[in-house]
């Protein structure tokens, strides 16, 4: 194989799984989750039976947190421009591509935590009775939006599996 269609293969398979991280990362940013997210906030403070102080001081650990969040976001999306940009120079840096991704990968790994540290804040809010309800709700909201069901087709054989065989 020649040694610029080797180059052309390595940045189609680079851009396709980027392609792939931002398509997964979209479905937690941006105006699509914020609308969920305070549906969701609405449903908890129901279907748990908060009280009106308890939904304050949730509500509280959310916007405590979002400023955080926001600047989470900028910095993958400022990341993700300086990784889009490496991709699409002439001559490919392997490693400046490798530390590019290492660098968002870290980031978002730094995001989650935050949402755990929120998580960990509102147990700290709930009655035992309420964290109980709450995990039953988290695992649904998952169900619904999708997340269970993909890491359960991880599982599952695919068409390309059953070709091979």
């Amino acid at each position: 194989m020649k040694p610029t269609l080797k180059t052309l293969l390595a940045a189609s398979l680079v851009v396709a799984f980027a392609s792939a991280v931002n398509a997964h990362d979209g479905e937690h940013h941006g105006k699509s989750y914020s609308k969920d997210h305070g549906k969701y906030l609405e449903k908890m403070a129901k279907e748990l039976g908060l009280t009106p102080e308890q939904k304050t001081q949730v509500e509280k650990v959310h916007s405590d947190s979002k400023a955080a969040k926001e600047g989470y976001e900028k910095q993958e999306d400022d990341l993700r421009k300086e990784l889009h940009s490496l991709l699409a120079a002439d001559n490919l840096d392997k490693a400046a591509i490798r530390s590019k991704m290492e660098e968002i990968s870290k980031l978002k790994v730094d995001s989650k935590m935050l949402w755990i540290d929120d998580r960990i804040k509102i147990n700290g809010i709930l009655t035992p009775e309420q964290r109980t309800k709450h995990k039953e709700m988290m695992k649904k909201f998952h169900e619904d939006h999708g997340h269970e069901k993909k890491h359960k087709m991880k599982d599952k054989p695919g068409k390309r599996d059953k070709k091979r065989d």
